[in-house]
C-alpha cells in the first residue's frame, strides 16, 4: 500500500517527524561524492571525519563506513581523519559514485594487558570516576562521567578499548549520549541535543538541535538506506506496531508491516465499558492498567539489511526484508523463562543479537540464533548484582556498576562474550 505522504501525515502521526526528514532527503538527493571509508582488511569505518580542505563542511561516515558529500565546484581535496588511523588526503577531480577510502593504523605503544576469557575488566578503575553514560566510535569509547556522583561538572572522555585516555573536555551537566539515525553520537541536554565531533585529537561539537526533534528522530526510525528511511510507529498502547518505509525521491510512506495483538485491542475495547460502573475506582484502574493494557514489548531491530521481529505475544520471530515481505517466521519460547528480562542487546559490528536474564539481581545474557529462534547457552555476570545500561559492541560485553549505595563512583566494565 503505497500512501502520498501529505495526505497521509495526520493519520499516521509522523507530521514533525516527516518534516525533519524533508531537511535530510533533500540533503541526500543533493550529494554528489558518494562512497566509503575502510580499514586495511576491508572493514566499515564508522564516524570518520571527511572534511572539504578550507571549508567547514564535511561529514562523518555511518556505521557501514558510508559517506556522501555535497560540492559546488571541482577539484576539492578531502581530509579523512579518525582517532587511531592515520590522516589522509585525497584530490577528486571528478564526481565519484563508489568511492573507497582506505585508512591505516597508527602504531601506538601501549603497556601489555593480559585479557581471559570471560574476565570482567574495570575500565576506568584508576580514573575515580562516576559514569552516567556511554557509546561507542569504532574502536574508541566515548564516556560522560564526573569526578564524583557530588559535582555538577561533567567531563566527556574518549577512551581506547583498554581504558587508556585518548582525548578529554569539561562540560557542563549533560543527561546522556544517544546517536541519531545517520548512527553519529550526540550529547543530550534538557532542551537540546549537540553532535559529538571528534578530529585532529580534539573534541568539539556541531549545531544544536532541539531535544524534542532529535528523540522524534530517534524513537521513530530504525534503519536507513540511500533511498529509504524505514520507521516504526507503536499505537493503541503498544497493542499495533507499523512498520513504514519513506522514499527519499519520491516523498511517499508506504506502510510495510503491520502486527495487530487482537487480544489486547479487545481488552482495550472493555477499559470504557468498565471505567463508566459506578463503583470503579484509582486502585481499580491503576490494577488494570497495569495486568491487562500495559503496552506490548514488541522489538524491530535491523541487522543488515533484514528486519527481525520479536512477535513475543505470538511466540513469533519474523524475518522481513527492506520490501516489508516475511521471508520467514520461526517460533521463540526463550521468553517464557522466568528470569527473561523485557530488552533486547544488538552487536551491531558482528551482527549478533542477544536475550537478557536475571535472578535475584545477577545478570546472563544469551545469544540468539535469529535462524532459529533459539538462545546459545547463559552467560553470568557474576558477583556485580544490579549492573546498568548494559550493551554489547563487538563481541564484548560493557556495563556499568556502583555497587553499594555509599559508594561515590560508578564504572564501566567490559566482559568478553
Amino acid at each position: 500500500m503505497r500512501i502520498p505522504i501529505i495526505k497521509h501525515l495526520r493519520r499516521v502521526g509522523f507530521i514533525a517527524l516527516i518534516n525533519l526528514l524533508f531537511i535530510f532527503s533533500l540533503q541526500a538527493q543533493n550529494y554528489e561524492l558518494k562512497g566509503y571509508v575502510l580499514d586495511t582488511n576491508h572493514k566499515a569505518l564508522k564516524n570518520v571525519n571527511i572534511r572539504i580542505e578550507n571549508q567547514n563542511s564535511g561529514e562523518i561516515s555511518n556505521s557501514n563506513g558510508y559517506f556522501n558529500l555535497n560540492q559546488n565546484k571541482l577539484p576539492i581535496t578531502l581530509i579523512v581523519s579518525h582517532i587511531g588511523y592515520k590522516t589522509r588526503k585525497l584530490t577528486i577531480n571528478k564526481v565519484e559514485q563508489n568511492l573507497k577510502i582506505i585508512l591505516q593504523k597508527e602504531t601506538i605503544e601501549l603497556s601489555s594487558v593480559d585479557i581471559v576469557a570471560n574476565a570482567i575488566v574495570n575500565l576506568v578503575e584508576k580514573k575515580k570516576l562516576y559514569v552516567i553514560d556511554y557509546a561507542f566510535q569504532n574502536d574508541s569509547i566515548v564516556l560522560l562521567s564526573y569526578k564524583s556522583r557530588h559535582q555538577n561538572k561533567a567531563q566527556l572522555l574518549v577512551l581506547d578499548e583498554t581504558g587508556d585516555n585518548l582525548l578529554s573536555k569539561s562540560l557542563n551537566s549533560i543527561d546522556q549520549i544517544q546517536s541519531d539515525l545517520l548512527d553519529r553520537n550526540h550529547l543530550l541536554g534538557d532542551k537540546s541535543a549537540r553532535l559529538i565531533i571528534i578530529r585532529d585529537s580534539i573534541i568539539e561539537f556541531g549545531s544544536e538541535v532541539k531535544i524534542e526533534e532529535f528523540q522524534s528522530i530517534k524513537e521513530s526510525i530504525i534503519g536507513y538506506n540511500s533511498s529509504f528511511y524505514y520507521l516504526r510507529q507503536n499505537s493503541m498502547g503498544n497493542q499495533v506496531v507499523k512498520l513504514f518505509r519513506f522514499d527519499i525521491r519520491n516523498k511517499e510512506l508506504k506502510l510495510l508491516k503491520e502486527i495487530i495483538d487482537e487480544s489486547g485491542l479487545e481488552r482495550l475495547g472493555d477499559k470504557g465499558r468498565l471505567q463508566s460502573a459506578a463503583n470503579y475506582t484509582e486502585s481499580d484502574a491503576r490494577f488494570e492498567e497495569m495486568c491487562f493494557y500495559a503496552p506490548k514489548f514488541i522489538p524491530l531491530i535491523k541487522i543488515k539489511d533484514l528486519f527481525y521481529l520479536f512477535n513475543f505475544g505470538q511466540d513469533k520471530l519474523d524475518i522481513i526484508d527492506l520490501d516489508g515481505n516475511t521471508l520467514s517466521s520461526t517460533n521463540l519460547s526463550f521468553h517464557h523463562t522466568k528470569n527473561w528480562e523485557e530488552q533486547i542487546l544488538v552487536d551491531d559490528i558482528n551482527n549478533k543479537a542477544y536475550a537478557v536474564f536475571s535472578k535475584n539481581g545477577i545478570y546472563s545474557i544469551a545469544a540468539i540464533n535469529l535462524k532459529t529462534g533459539k538462545v546459545d547457552p547463559l552467560i553470568k555476570i557474576p558477583n556485580l548484582p544490579h549492573i546498568e545500561k548494559m550493551k554489547v559492541h563487538n563481541g564484548k560485553l560493557y556495563f556499568l556498576f556502583k555497587g553499594n549505595i555509599e559508594n561515590r563512583y560508578k564504572e564501566l566494565y567490559s566482559m568478553n562474550l
